[in-house]
């Protein structure tokens, strides 16, 4: 069962629009350093791979950080990304620093 959830339009670069659903689940534990958190993009992606980490924590961190590469990957190949009632979305409003780069 998902934690959190997010229901965005998406518009690829053809014009082509579909509604998707974002959802990120809670972390389960698989071994003493082994932990794994589902998500999912429907309507982009048919099947995304459970998300491992060493902590619960470190796996909730990657599924996000997952989920917003995907999205940016999308983005930055002309698609866009609008709510509900059609007004854009800002994946870095969002998303903020997931899956920047420390230095």
């Amino acid at each position: 069962m998902p934690v959190a959830t997010l229901a965005l339009r998406y518009t690829d670069p053809k014009g082509d629009a579909c509604r998707i659903l974002i959802a990120v689940a809670t972390p389960y534990q698989r071994g003493p350093h082994d932990w794994a958190c589902p998500v999912a993009i429907d309507g982009l992606h048919a099947r995304l791979p459970d998300v491992h980490g060493t902590s619960s924590l470190q796996a909730l961190c990657l599924g996000i950080s997952l989920v917003h590469s995907l999205l940016e990957e999308r983005r930055s190949k002309g698609g866009s990304f609008q709510t509900d009632d059609r007004l854009p979305f800002d994946l870095n409003a969002c998303f903020g620093a997931f899956g920047m780069k420390s230095a």
